[in-house]
């Protein structure tokens, strides 16, 4: 095993050497000032999971105190708050008198209603929350559910953990008739060999459909000694579900690696479990795999799925699986210069070797701040998979979704640079808020813990807004928010640390883009020492990208098991301005696909998107084209009114699960004032189905793999005869060649392009598209062109 200064200096190495690799499999420019912005993305990327290991190893530390204090006799129940008794991540406002303190509980809670798909359920019983159900704020996050035949399983992040003296932070519920009621179980078994075993967070689903066998993972470790990754194996038996003893595939040495991000699938033709992650080493971290039979009694070796290269850059990875065994798993890269990556690689031999990963899709990541409410302050942008096994006409297409923003790094470089402006006070209420530009860089000072200043500006639909925390005192850190025109919602926020802002990386961060004109506010705390602040501002625009605004949904499929994708396609149709975050993508047993995600369209007008619901779109063309089919929340949260032990109270992911009942989803709710783990079951859409039987064969269109630098080759494949037109597309949309126009015989047919646009001129180096269309149907296949 290399040493974790070996480790470090391989790592240093290999990312300097990886621009090369990486920019042959995917669109890179490098703007002025990208350069800082993707290290500081990459030091966040390293230190969130050590910040969330810390936090848990702090909560058990005070939750022994309490105990201890129990015992003595000084107190007479146990009850610590968790993030409540000390600043974290969306808590600041715990620091701030009453007098200056937002009036977060004047809204009602699911209050407004929207017409919904199905009837909502909640999961988790409430009752046992500490002290009592009305005033707790115990959190229930990061769901999972899976569904077999009437049975159901869910599962959560719960944060009952910080508050009974457990430390137990996994929860789940069975229920037996549809979902329509719901038992809660608790927290999970622990291991029988390992006693002091704490389940810490992140769990996953999965249930074999050929069986009914269910399999549960999640995070978590013996306190000060190691930590792993848990696998259970259960099923059930009439209405009694019983789990088996934990599986450790992989123990690490706590006070130096660990793992974070697991996720796993089983492969309903003989049971085999795969499950992967992410494993951490001090400066470093890499994507793994490794399988087990269906009862988890032995494991494979691990198998390091990123390259070596990739060291420090990956994370939330997933496993999937082929209709004919090909195991795939895809995971987030983040890139050296403006764009992240979406990489897979695939098993042919049952997960004993991989491929090396290409690259599925490129996208520009709103790292720097979750959806509005989110009390976490980094974007979460993990891929989903979704693999088609319905023996249909798209029988094996892989499908990914994804969410991104539109290209705030090549206007970095310009905010801030329209004059100074300094904070006069009065300004501690935003009533008496300082007006600011958009544009002006911004002085104030801070002259205790917990003071707070505030700054109003004006913004039109549709701008985009960044926000930079770009000097501090020594040991000064400060929260900076956006706030919607009611003053209270919360929609963008950041926290930098003096420590954060060194020369040669850039400043915490922040977009937002304006669905509605109106007056917006920003709001500085002090949480750290005092002194001196400053903050710039500037506009991002939207040129050639496809992201409109700080988050849209996008999806893409392969046919060729990974090797070539689909142009990417926005799945949500309403207008930008507005979130959408966390999708999930599912494939029907009948060829249906199904998206779902949170989105805040919903919102009131004086929330400013600040209220969330969950959307799903389905399709029945194999993810060419989506058709949203509405909210499945029965009420909006806005999650600024949500209290919450835990952190973070939207999870970084929810769950969409697909059979041949429809789909099953399970979320993170705050209409009951804290995070709920509420569910619903949307049936399959009957007409839909009808489509996809009755489809013909699909257009298929597939150019050179790799770099092209003289001639790409391109084949298609016609279903019947008719007419058709080949052409080449650069990335702006506009025609610069024809390769084939008139009647075509039904088959295969070939086609060469000499890289000459319509005017005989050779063509310049970049990224074009080949698109085929015929009989009302495209294809299309992305050629990357080299000098």
């Amino acid at each position: 095993m290399r040493s974790p200064l070996g480790r470090l200096v391989l790592c240093i190495a290999l990312i300097l050497l990886s621009a090369g690799a990486v920019r042959a499999s995917g669109p890179q420019r490098v703007p002025d000032g990208v350069a800082p912005l993707k290290a500081t993305q990459m030091r966040m990327l390293m230190e969130e999971p050590l910040r969330e290991r810390r936090e848990f190893s702090e909560r058990v530390k005070e939750l022994r105190r309490y105990a201890r204090q129990l015992k003595s006799g000084r107190h007479t129940a146990m009850r610590a708050r968790g993030n409540r008794a000390r600043f974290a991540d969306g808590d600041e406002d715990a620091l701030l008198p009453a007098a200056v303190r937002p009036a977060r509980t004047a809204a009602p809670l699911g209050a407004r209603s929207v017409r919904a798909l199905a009837v909502n359920v909640r999961c988790n019983d409430t009752s046992g929350d500490l002290p009592n159900p009305a005033t707790s704020f115990e959190g229930q996050c990061e769901t999972a559910i899976a569904r077999w035949n009437n049975t159901m399983l869910a599962a959560w992040n719960d944060g009952r953990g910080f508050d009974d003296g457990t430390f137990q932070t996994q929860g789940w519920a069975t229920s037996v008739d549809g979902g329509r009621t719901w038992l809660d179980r608790g927290t999970f078994p622990i291991p029988e060999e390992y006693p002091g075993w704490v389940w810490s967070s992140d769990p996953v689903l999965a249930v074999n459909p050929t069986t009914g066998a269910f399999y549960f993972a999640a995070l978590g470790q013996v306190p000060h000694q190691q930590s792993s990754v848990g696998v259970i194996h259960g099923r059930f038996t009439g209405n009694a579900f019983t789990w088996d003893n934990p599986s450790l595939p992989r123990l690490a040495p706590i006070q130096t690696d660990f793992m974070d991000k697991e996720w796993l699938t089983v492969d309903p033709a003989d049971g085999r479990v795969f499950l992967t992650y992410s494993y951490f080493v001090p400066h470093s971290d890499e994507i793994d795999c490794q399988w087990a039979d269906s009862a988890l009694a032995v494991w494979s070796d691990v198998h390091e799925i990123s390259l070596p290269a990739e060291r420090a850059r990956v994370q939330g990875s997933r496993p999937a699986i082929g209709p004919d065994g090909t195991v795939y798993v895809v995971y987030y890269l983040v890139g050296p210069t403006d764009l992240d990556y979406f990489r897979i690689a695939r098993s042919t031999d049952r997960g004993d070797s991989f491929t090396p990963p290409v690259t599925a899709a490129s996208f520009y990541a709103n790292y720097g701040t979750g959806a509005p409410g989110f009390n976490r302050t980094t974007g979460v942008q993990f891929p989903s998979i979704a693999v088609d096994r319905s023996g249909h006409s798209h029988n094996g297409r892989v499908h990914l979704a994804w969410n991104e923003s539109l290209d705030w790094y090549d206007d970095f470089a310009g905010i801030g640079t329209l004059g100074v402006t300094a904070e006069v006070e009065p300004n501690d209420i935003s009533a008496d808020a300082n007006k600011v530009l958009v544009g002006q860089t911004v002085h104030g000072t801070c002259w205790s813990v917990g003071e707070t200043d505030w700054y109003s500006l004006t913004l039109n639909a549709g701008q985009t807004l960044m926000a930079a925390v770009d000097s501090l005192e020594n040991g000064q850190a400060i929260t900076l928010r956006l706030y919607a025109p009611d003053r209270a919602t919360r929609l963008g926020y950041v926290q930098a640390l003096n420590t954060q802002i060194v020369p040669g990386y850039a400043p915490p961060t922040f977009i937002f883009t304006a669905p509605t004109t109106a007056t917006y506010f920003l709001r500085v705390v002090d949480v750290r020492s005092f002194g001196n602040y400053r903050f710039r501002l500037g506009f991002a625009t939207q040129g050639i990208e496809r992201g409109r605004d700080q988050r849209d949904v996008f999806t893409s499929h392969s046919d060729d098991r990974g090797d070539t994708w689909s142009a990417p396609v926005r799945v949500n149709h309403d207008g930008p301005g507005y979130d959408e975050w966390l999708p999930e993508i599912a494939m029907s047993p009948s060829g249906e696909v199904a998206c779902a995600w949170y989105d805040w369209r919903d919102g009131a007008a004086a929330s400013a998107g600040g209220e969330s619901s969950i959307y799903l779109a389905t399709s029945a063309d194999g993810g060419s084209t989506w058709t949203e089919r509405g909210a499945v929340t029965e009420a909006r949260t806005n999650w600024t009114y949500v209290g919450t032990n835990i952190v973070p109270n939207q999870g970084d992911y929810f769950s969409l699960h697909a059979d041949a009942q429809g789909w099953a989803l399970a979320w993170a709710d705050g209409r009951g004032g804290s995070p709920d783990t509420y569910m619903a079951a949307v049936p399959a859409n009957p007409e839909a189905l009808a489509a996809v039987d009755a489809a013909p064969r699909t257009l298929r269109l597939a150019a050179d793999s790799g770099p092209v630098t003289s001639r790409a080759r391109l084949s298609y494949e016609l279903p019947q005869t008719g007419d058709v037109r080949l052409s080449v597309l650069d990335l702006q949309g506009r025609r610069i060649a024809t390769l084939a126009d008139g009647a075509h015989a039904a088959g295969p047919h070939t086609a060469a392009w000499a890289l000459i646009d319509a005017t005989g001129e050779r063509v310049g180096a970049g990224i074009y598209w080949a698109v085929l269309e015929a009989d009302g149907k495209r294809a299309s296949a992305r050629m990357i062109v080299l000098r």
